[in-house]
């Protein structure tokens, strides 16, 4: 499939829908969703609308792929070899997308709280200013430091091996 404009547009508003939905998900923590549901609530409405745009969104883009034959060897045209019917294809391409779109929000999250918890600590620069710090401080920032470097790490041979 030749990218073009109109199809960066089709990712990027699928992305944007995609975040609406663990946004608006976030929101409904606060309340039971059935209650939400049954009383019709706007949070309610908003995940609801977020989740319909995103699976239409999904199955526009694995129309276009599939319509572009013959071009890579992708799961979408794997799964088009096994002579999967299209709203299947499009049902597993839009899981696997809003799944990896929990996952990084978790990881996100996770890196936040991270950074946070690190957030009382001196930077760097006061450490390696000369003024006193705790040895447990910078043990810390250079454990946490060393970590990410790990993860980067990792993610990068991960993009190589593709």
């Amino acid at each position: 499939m030749k990218r073009t404009s109109y199809h960066d547009e089709l990712l990027i508003k699928f992305a944007g829908e995609v975040k609406k939905i663990f946004v608006t998900t976030t929101k409904l923590y606060a309340l039971p969703v059935s209650l939400c549901q049954r009383l019709n609530l706007k949070v309610w409405r908003d995940f609801k609308d977020s989740v319909d745009i995103s699976l239409g969104l999904a199955r526009k883009l694995v129309k276009e792929i599939m319509m572009a034959k013959n071009l890579g060897n992708g799961l979408i045209q794997k799964l088009q070899a096994e002579n999967m019917k299209e709203e299947n294809i499009s049902r597993i391409v839009a899981d696997f997308v809003i799944a990896a779109g929990d996952t990084n929000a978790d990881r996100v999250r996770a890196y936040r709280k991270r950074k946070k918890d690190l957030g009382a600590m001196p930077s760097t620069s006061t450490v390696q200013s000369g003024e006193p710090v705790s040895e447990n401080v910078v043990t810390e920032k250079l454990l946490h430091q060393k970590q990410l470097n790990a993860e980067r790490c990792r993610r990068y041979r991960q993009k190589r091996k593709r």
